[in-house]
């Protein structure tokens, strides 16, 4: 599925759309119907598409009132919400390294959200990346998890093992 999502924001962007992140929204569906088939997955795909073909179709949708449209959006979206929360208690938040990397990334994800305009003195370049809340979020997740889970234990363990052979 994020396969799927990186190829269609890669091909999509050579005719100007907009990335494609349908991850979360797609756990989230999945959650609220119990449906887990990839073919009805498949099938609603090809619907989709067949419904970008029919003019009178596309234009009965364009009807639905936006305030339909939001509810449905803030239903999915307030499942994905708890889908995460369920997620972080399935981590280790009782060691506080997991605690320090979940404040961290959710602080700087939420910093552009909180603060607009806080990372406009930045070239445009970083600026596009430094702005979305959910990649810096991500990224200094990962990051931080790799620093402490990853390469600490690594120094700790070469330290302890140059401390035990100088002692000798």
């Amino acid at each position: 599925m994020v396969r799927g999502d990186a190829l269609t924001s890669l091909f999509g962007g050579f005719f100007g759309l907009p990335l494609m992140v349908t991850s979360g929204e797609n756990i989230g569906i999945v959650r609220v119907t119990g449906v887990r088939s990839r073919y009805v997955t498949a099938a609603a795909g090809v619907v989709l598409i067949v419904i970008g073909f029919l003019a009178p179709v596309t234009r009965a949708i364009s009807v639905v009132p936006s305030a339909v449209v939001g509810g449905t959006a803030m239903v999915v979206f307030a499942v994905i919400t708890v889908l995460g929360v369920q997620m972080l208690d399935r981590s280790d938040l009782d060691q506080h390294t997991s605690t320090f990397i979940c404040a961290v990334a959710l602080a700087l994800g939420l910093l552009p959200i909180l603060i607009p305009g806080v990372y406009a003195g930045f070239p445009p370049n970083v600026r596009i990346l430094l702005e979305s809340g959910v990649a810096v979020g991500a990224f200094v997740a990962a990051v931080l998890n790799i620093l402490f889970h990853h390469v600490r234990p690594r120094i700790a363990a070469r330290l302890i093992t140059s401390r035990t052979e100088s002692n000798r």
